[in-house]
């Protein structure tokens, strides 16, 4: 039998507060701004498409896994800077 293991890049947030500031409306201009469609972000935060829906409506919150993903993601297409809301 063989088993496939996911591999996770998991770095501890700086802060609480890094967390605090990720909402639905920083998920959502952050994807535009990859110019990736719902299913798209999703996959590259090994998520489901309907998780990304409920964060860009504030209807849940990343958890801290997904959270540190979204961080990363935005550091590494963003030179470390966040994005900026509208």
């Amino acid at each position: 039998m063989t088993v496939a293991l996911a591999t996770y890049i998991v770095c501890p947030m700086r802060t609480q507060d890094e967390r605090r500031k990720i909402d639905g409306i920083w998920v959502k201009t952050l994807r535009k701004e990859l110019g990736l469609n719902q299913a798209e972000f999703a996959a590259r935060l090994d998520v489901s498409r309907s998780a990304i829906a409920r964060w860009e409506l504030n209807v849940a919150r990343p958890t801290k896994l997904a959270a540190n993903a979204l961080l990363l993601l935005a550091g590494s297409s963003h030179g470390g800077k966040e994005p900026e809301k509208p």
